[in-house]
């Protein structure tokens, strides 16, 4: 896939919750039927992920936000299923309902996003899948299952699978806002974000404690304030918890060093307390 140059421009604040919303909106009326809530969670990272490519390249998300997130929607429902087909008119009649329910912005012909989707393949070079935060979680909780298995004894693996079970939709949830109004490009790139969201998650639930997140920049009474400020108080650690090998499954499951989760963790950290949606600690869903 094409890569923002080095004059890159990311989707601001305002426009990428606009944005948002409309993928939000659009993708709750397309993908429907079974596996429809999954479906809905992957189709948004993914469809967030390209957008924030795109303006990155230079495509229009001001004025011309609704064309090109419908062009970025009919592009991975093409890709989803080839067989597949959804009508110009058909999405030109969603901007236009969406935009009276009142999501900012304009509604688009059927003509405006035809030409949209030329240019997006044309500025992507048709290569459309780059992984999203989505992608990522998928495959490191995929991976943490297994290793639980085979690391683990069987009580351990019946206190941690516990708290994976709690960890997949709350990873889900604080991404979701935290991609709302955070690039996912530079610092908080899906991988970073998943692993930072992952570790966290760990420290949160108390099956790590939480110097075993700190980043190396950081001395331990100030990351205790940064991880205080974002997730709340520090939960209680038991000293004959099985943490160690949890470390090296965390290590195994996401391919990095246990310095490249701390800094993650850091990361997301201090992204946190400046997104709206989880400003109040007690709101964090992890």
């Amino acid at each position: 896939m094409a890569m923002p140059g080095k004059g890159a421009e990311l989707l601001s604040d305002g426009r990428r919750l606009v944005v948002g919303q409309f993928l939000m909106s659009a993708i709750s009326q397309i993908w429907t039927g079974a596996g429809r809530r999954a479906c809905l969670q992957k189709v948004w990272f993914d469809s967030m992920q390209m957008c924030d490519i795109l303006a990155s390249l230079g495509l229009d998300f001001g004025g011309g936000a609704s064309c090109n997130a419908a062009a970025v929607l009919r592009i991975l429902w093409k890709a989803e299923d080839g067989t597949h087909t959804l009508p110009s008119d058909s999405l030109s009649t969603l901007t236009e309902v969406l935009r009276r329910h009142g999501v900012a912005v304009q509604a688009a012909t059927p003509e405006d996003i035809d030409a949209a989707e030329s240019r997006i393949l044309s500025a992507l070079g048709w290569q459309i899948w780059s992984p999203s935060l989505h992608s990522w979680l998928a495959a490191f909780f995929s991976r943490l299952r297994v290793l639980v298995k085979q690391h683990l004894t069987e009580q351990e693996e019946s206190e941690f699978g516990a708290v994976l079970t709690q960890l997949w939709q709350q990873s889900y949830t604080c991404g979701t806002a935290l991609v709302m109004h955070v690039a996912s490009l530079g610092p908080l790139a899906p991988r970073s974000l998943a692993v930072g969201l992952l570790g966290l998650g760990c420290v949160r639930a108390g099956a790590l404690p939480l110097h075993s997140a700190r980043p190396a920049r950081l001395g331990a009474a100030e990351w205790e304030q940064v991880y205080v400020k974002a997730m709340g108080p520090v939960p209680a650690f038991k000293a004959d918890s099985h943490a160690a090998k949890i470390i090296q499954i965390i290590m195994f499951a996401t391919d990095s060093s246990m310095d490249a989760v701390k800094d993650a963790c850091g990361r997301v950290a201090m992204v946190i307390p400046d997104v709206p949606m989880l400003g109040a600690r007690e709101a964090v869903a992890i």
